[in-house]
């Protein structure tokens, strides 16, 4: 049973290794900041909204300026938690993650995410 839990964790932690490096576009990911990561159950979804806000402004900021290149495709996180914060996600309750998703995250993302992926294919 130790093996095969060895065997589960060496798979499970060098598919993630590998996947943490760079995008599908080559571009370096760059890991959440400690101050965008919260590790308690109560303020898990910070993490979550966190993640969610980079990926809007990122896919936003590629196609507002019409490039692939990676230091717009995977910034730094400095406007991210300047607009978590803005957004009230730091000290607010979970329900304006909650709105603020279904309002503005959801209705966009795919299409954004599609728009990059078209513009971006075969361009890095």
């Amino acid at each position: 049973m130790r093996a095969l839990i060895a065997v589960f964790l060496c798979i499970s932690t060098s598919g993630l290794a590998q996947g943490a490096e760079v995008d599908h576009y080559g571009c370096k990911i760059l890991n959440r900041p400690a101050e965008l990561t919260f590790d308690g159950f109560s303020d898990a979804w910070r993490s979550v909204a966190a993640d969610r806000l980079y990926s809007l402004t990122r896919h936003q900021s590629a196609i507002e300026a019409g490039t692939c290149d990676c230091a717009v495709l995977r910034p730094g996180w400095t406007e991210t938690l300047e607009r978590f914060e803005a957004l009230g996600f730091s000290t607010g309750p979970s329900s304006a993650y909650r709105d603020w998703s279904s309002e503005v995250y959801s209705p966009q993302i795919a299409d954004l995410r599609r728009t990059v992926q078209d513009m971006c294919e075969g361009a890095n």
